[in-house]
């Protein structure tokens, strides 16, 4: 072996030990609701999830150390919380559903310090509730869980519809392509899971039925997009208790399969791609001594790099975050069995928001065309040809490169994205 392949070999698995390192984790256990089902990194580096009880919806945001900087709970009607994105303007829009005739989905729109900008609600024929949801480019919602229903910024309903198989609807995903990919399974683990593409307006243009796998109720982006094109789905396998993972490709085939664990591995809730490559997913398993919650790194073929577990703890979700590292949240028992609020962070290779050890220029920049197809001109600026670092809607970084008047971005996907520089910031929309 030569010596600098040797090497890389040693910078690969020192970069691993790094990630797998954790950076902290917090207990929230002076706060409402019992489970985490849905984390985001904000744009400031923080954190915010939603969650709570069959009564109460609580969310909270954090600082980047996990610190607490807010808290808000519903219980007027009882309600639930599913799900949540930070929106272009810095707020954040968030569903799940609440029991008014019966049970009703929700949009509820949260200023950045989680005082409320509006809530919408959207009584059907039946229960229903949104599990997840996307802001779109021109400034409007779908949100999705026993019906599909997209709405105007202010959160006023444009159309409703049934799902393509008429199951529940469980993550989704905005397309490089300008188009949606959800996932959906019905009650009976046995009849599978189902993975639909439609276009913004409702129309399907795909749906795929895959046997052997099944969606555990309120997971979390158990699919995400890859930079190939393709899809990785994860869930629990049909025949055996087991966690399965699933590639497949940009018209739902079948690539491969991979089982995650042992057979006692309850189920997988959650997946992301790395920027590093290969894959990361959140999880739990049951024993006879309790639950225990684990994150499990793959490589590109989905074989198994590093595992890590925790006693008395459940993972629904998980985010890259911008320093390369990683954070899951759920829920975690205490000796009497009480469950709270679990954020846990896998340390990261890079240094968090370095821009803020410079002195700021200027409070923003000038982004032109909104939207643009990725080519974008930036007025004049005294930051030029220095850094420049590009986040997605979910406060992960994506892109790293060198501030110019003339920015070619057409190869990241359609969304919406923010721009940080040592002069300030800039959002701005892709679409394609």
């Amino acid at each position: 072996m030569s010596k600098l392949l040797f090497t890389l070999i040693l910078l690969l698995i020192a970069s691993e030990c790094v990630q797998a390192q954790v950076h902290f984790e917090k207990r929230y256990a002076n706060h409402p609701g019992a489970e985490v089902k849905a984390l985001r990194q904000t744009f400031d580096g923080g954190y915010i999830m939603v969650g709570g009880d069959a009564q109460e919806a609580a969310i909270i945001r954090t600082d980047e150390f996990g610190d607490s900087l807010w808290t808000k709970n519903y219980t007027n009607p009882g309600q639930f919380a599913f799900n949540l994105e930070q929106c272009a303007d810095s707020g954040f829009i968030v569903t799940g559903y609440a029991f008014y005739n019966g049970c009703d989905a929700y949009l509820r729109k949260l200023n950045p310090d989680g005082t409320e900008a509006w809530f919408q609600y959207y009584d059907g024929s039946g229960c229903e509730w949104g599990q997840t949801l996307k802001q779109l480019p021109d400034g409007g919602f779908i949100l999705a869980g026993t019906e599909i229903t997209r709405t105007d910024s202010a959160g006023n309903l444009i159309w409703t519809q049934a799902t393509s198989t008429g199951n529940q609807a469980m993550s989704m995903v905005i397309t490089s392509d300008g188009n949606l990919v959800y996932s959906s399974t019905s009650a009976s683990t046995a009849s599978g899971a189902w993975l639909t593409k439609m276009d913004f307006d409702g129309n399907e243009i795909w749906t795929k039925h895959y046997t052997d796998l099944y969606f555990y109720n309120n997971s979390d982006n158990n699919i995400t997009e890859t930079s190939d094109g393709e899809f990785i789905l994860v869930g629990r396998n049909v025949s055996v208790p087991s966690g399965l993972i699933k590639k497949v490709s940009s018209n739902g085939t079948l690539v491969w399969t991979k089982n995650l664990s042992t057979e006692t591995l309850a189920s997988t809730m959650s997946v992301i791609e790395s920027d590093s490559g290969g894959y990361l997913a959140c999880g739990f398993f049951v024993d006879s001594v309790g639950v225990h919650a684990y994150l499990h790194r793959m490589d590109e073929s989905g074989n198994p790099v590093w595992d890590k577990g925790y006693d008395d703890a459940s993972f629904q979700s998980l985010v890259q975050c911008k320093d390369g590292g990683y954070a899951a949240a759920g829920y975690k028992e205490s000796s009497s069995g009480k469950r709270k609020f679990f954020l846990i962070k896998i340390r990261g290779q890079y240094p968090l928001n370095t821009f803020e050890n410079h002195e700021t220029i200027g409070l923003s920049l000038v982004i032109s065309p909104i939207p643009s197809s990725g080519n974008i001109h930036l007025e004049d600026c005294a930051c030029f040809g220095s850094a420049a670092d590009v986040y997605d809607i979910n406060g992960q970084l994506i892109h790293s490169s060198i501030l110019a008047p003339d920015m070619d971005l057409s190869f990241l996907k359609t969304g919406l994205f923010l721009l940080n520089t040592i002069c300030g910031q800039a959002r701005f929309m892709i679409l394609k």
